[in-house]
């Protein structure tokens, strides 16, 4: 996703506990993670001992936005 992209993330076992986020990194770099948070977001979802946990993610677009910073291919699926 494009850098400055606000995305909500939350766990599906718990949908109406959940954090905003902006894209402001690349990675994580490991095959089976889609999303590294940061370790305040995280707390805000479960405790940090955790580790690793699913999470589910929405783009928050705002209308002016559509057209010329969210890629095609992301924007069919929101």
């Amino acid at each position: 996703m494009p850098f400055n992209t606000f995305i909500k993330v939350w766990r599906p076992t718990n949908p109406d506990k959940f954090v905003i986020v902006r894209i402001n990194d690349r990675g994580p770099y490991h095959k089976d993670r889609i999303l590294d948070l940061s370790e305040k977001a995280f707390s805000k979802l479960a405790e940090t001992s955790t580790g690793v946990i699913d999470i589910n993610y929405k783009l928050i677009i705002k209308e002016k936005d559509i057209a010329t910073k969210i890629p095609e291919f992301l924007r069919e699926n929101f």
